[in-house]
Order: C-alpha cells, then structure tokens, then sequence
C-alpha cells in the first residue's frame, strides 16, 4: 500500500530512536497497517462513504526495562471523490406533444442522481 506517513520516537534513555517500536492500537479492522519502525501504510481501499475520517491511536514502545510507552492520536480524514456516474430514474423517457403549446412550457420532469 501507499505510505501515509512515518512515525518517529526518540528514547531519552538513549537519546535515540533504535530500539522504539510502533504498534496501532485497535480491535477494529482498519483500513491501514503500521510496521514496526513507525511507517503508516494505506492497506486496503479507502471510501469516504463508510467513513469521513479515523482516529487512529499509535503506541511507541521503548526497548527498556521496565518497558516504556507512550501513545499519540492520529486522525487520517477522508476525501469524498466524485466517483459515481449520474443515474437516471428510468432507462428512457417518452413524451407525446401536441404542436401548439407555448414556448418555455415544462411538460416533463426527468431525474438524475449521483
């Protein structure tokens, strides 16, 4: 999947980031995988419809003893595209008129969502 983003952590024990580990924090299937070392992946399609954003929570786990963490929300919002084609009510219309009606006169209404 594409890269979202790339975690980062530093152990002040250390002073350094080897030896910090990430984990995503959920019971729910999501629609993103996080490794190890912090890199946020996009791992299955996206669609705004099943919802506009998630709250993601992100755990850094020091290599310490006793072992150390700390935790971040992270919120990745989901953009609607337009990816549906506009549909009509009925697959076709048909409409009879006699020849003297005025102009500008609304016989029919025809409906198309997306």
């Amino acid at each position: 999947g594409s890269l979202i983003t790339r975690f980062q952590a530093v152990d002040p024990d250390t002073n350094s980031s080897i030896g910090v580990y990430f984990y995503l924090n959920s019971i729910d299937a999501l629609p993103f995988s996080l490794s190890s070392s912090g890199e946020l992946f996009v791992a299955s399609p996206l669609e705004y419809l099943e919802g506009p954003h998630y709250n993601l929570t992100i755990t850094a786990v020091d290599s310490g003893i006793p072992i150390l963490t700390s935790v971040i929300m992270f919120t990745v919002f989901i953009e609607d595209i337009n990816n549906h084609n506009p549909v009509f009510s009925l697959e076709s219309y048909a409409i009879s008129l006699n020849e003297n009606y005025q102009i500008l006169t609304s016989f029919i209404t025809v409906d198309a969502t997306d």
